[in-house]
């Protein structure tokens, strides 16, 4: 299924379609078609959506829900008749969009769980437990302690598509396009409230000698200045088309070329299993991190940790290829088609693991006293012909 925008038409018309719902939803569609002259046609679309989100956070912290919506989505796109076999189409569009995302849930712990999930299990327990005594256990609740997390999405494109009738039973097209996305994510990957108050009980020591402290189970997010993604694609493609032998053969030929580069580095930065001062671990120089490894100091080596991974990958792709259609008659048909494809990626990674102290009885956090810094390279490539043959 190929599904394309309506091109600009030769009549002055449009639309607009206003919709309302429940959580306040609120969205506007419009288009509105311009002949501007016989041979330049205009036509311009915008759709905005903004929806209050459907999970409720308990947390008392950051928003007050999850899951909603605000975008704008915006298309123009225009067609010139240079002459009468030399025709230009071109499409613009955009896409802004900026919700608080949608973090997980917690519903169910194993009491049962071995391991480090020894120490896990009563934390888990001790959360749903406060959540059912706050009644905040429904279906739609969830508990994020982030102050700003955030879900953004920013991307425009641009194609132009040139074809030339150079014959009337020969076409020339080049479609040519250039795109650039950006996006920022952070969130609470599992939304958990675990604390370390409760091991008093569990590992038989006296009340308060955890101090009460929240304890990050794993948050995704991006170090201040670096994107979740931020690349560039250059898609270009020649095409021959035509028609042959009494219009019985219908064929095309063509090359194809495609490069995604980054714009800047990109990448994440994940805390796990700590108790960190936040306001510290979003930033990128590693030294600047503070956090308490309690789990790490009971079970005597290093457990909870920071994670960064900054740098970007590059994707190339060329190919060429022929395909053609011979009908035999009004019912019986020949497909014959040939592509040599040849992909290459190659990226490269500034990964950087921070390892902590740790404290049981201190609320205190600290500088790293381990960081692991390694740049990771990696490339993939494939020279493949594919091919079809169809009997139709």
């Amino acid at each position: 299924m190929l599904i394309t925008p309506r091109l600009p038409g030769d009549e002055f018309e449009g639309y607009a379609e206003v919709s309302v719902g429940n959580y306040d939803m609120q969205r506007l569609q419009g288009v509105v078609n311009i002949p501007v002259n016989d041979s330049f046609r205009l036509r311009l679309g915008v759709d905005h959506q903004k929806r209050d989100g459907y999970l409720e956070n308990k947390s008392g912290i950051g928003p007050g829900e999850f899951a909603d919506l605000d975008y704008t989505a915006f298309r123009v796109s225009a067609i010139f008749d240079i002459t009468d076999s030399l025709e230009n189409y071109t499409i613009f569009k955009t896409v802004d969009s900026k919700n608080n995302n949608s973090p997980a849930s917690l519903f169910m712990c194993n009491p049962d769980a071995g391991g480090l999930g020894t120490f896990y299990a009563p934390m888990c327990a001790d959360d749903l437990a406060n959540r059912a005594a706050q009644g905040a256990d429904g279906h739609f609740d969830v508990w994020s302690n982030l102050a700003n997390p955030t879900s953004e999405i920013e991307q425009w494109q641009l194609i132009n598509t040139t074809s030339w009738d150079m014959r009337e039973d020969i076409r020339l097209k080049n479609i040519f396009s250039y795109a650039e996305t950006e996006t920022r994510y952070e969130s609470m990957v599992y939304a958990t409230n675990f604390n370390f108050g409760v091991l008093d009980t569990f590992l038989g020591l006296p009340d308060g000698f955890f101090a009460d402290r929240e304890f990050i189970f794993a948050m995704a997010g991006h170090a201040e200045g670096i994107n979740q993604s931020d690349s560039r694609t250059v898609i270009n493609e020649l095409q021959l088309q035509g028609t042959s032998l009494g219009d019985r053969l219908e064929w095309q030929a063509g090359i194809y070329y495609e490069k995604t580069k980054p714009v800047e580095d990109y990448g994440s930065q994940s805390p796990g299993s700590n108790s960190c001062d936040r306001a510290t671990i979003k930033d990128p120089q590693p030294q600047n991190w503070r956090c308490n490894d309690v789990l790490g100091q009971l079970i005597g080596f290093p457990y909870g940790s920071i994670g960064s991974g900054t740098g970007g990958v590059i994707y190339e792709n060329k190919a060429v290829y022929g395909q053609g259609t011979y009908y035999f008659s009004d019912k019986y048909a020949l497909t014959l088609g040939l592509r040599y494809t040849d992909d290459k990626s190659e990226g490269q990674v500034d990964d950087v693991r921070a390892f902590f102290p740790g404290n049981y009885s201190s609320t205190e956090t600290f500088a790293p006293d381990q960081v692991n810094s390694k740049v990771v390279k990696s490339e993939a490539n494939s020279e493949e012909p594919t091919w079809v043959v169809g009997f139709d």
